[in-house]
């Protein structure tokens, strides 16, 4: 899975849709929301399923990360530092969480809070 990092602000949601898909980050757009870009491309929960179905991923929605993931994971968290809520991407194949945010950050700030799992193609 190929890292893609934030190219403007409150965009960690479609970068992880595009690192989970495998599709780029323009594409991830234009198959969520068509040709209406919106105002806002930050997500809640619940849109962000919507959007991974949206781009052809079946999924699974997780209470808490899992002990033992078996599937590639979309993870929402909070920065213990900052309070703010952001999507970052758990690799399953290389055992790694990829954020998209554009600085280095502290992966020991976040607190993960659910998970989406990704457990295959529509």
């Amino acid at each position: 899975m190929k890292i893609i990092k934030m190219p403007e602000a409150k965009s960690c949601s479609i970068c992880c849709i595009a690192m989970l898909s495998n599709i780029t980050y323009k594409s991830a757009i234009e198959r969520i929301f068509g040709e209406n870009t919106p105002k806002r491309l930050s997500m809640n929960f619940i849109e962000m399923e919507n959007a991974l179905n949206k781009v052809g991923l079946k999924t699974n929605r997780l209470n808490s990360f899992p002990s033992e993931p078996s599937f590639n994971l979309l993870c929402q968290c909070r920065s213990k530092s900052r309070r703010f809520w952001h999507y970052i991407v758990y690799d399953k194949q290389r055992n790694i969480f990829l954020d998209p945010m554009p600085d280095e950050w502290p992966l020991d700030d976040y607190i993960i809070s659910k998970c989406i799992e990704i457990v295959g193609k529509i």
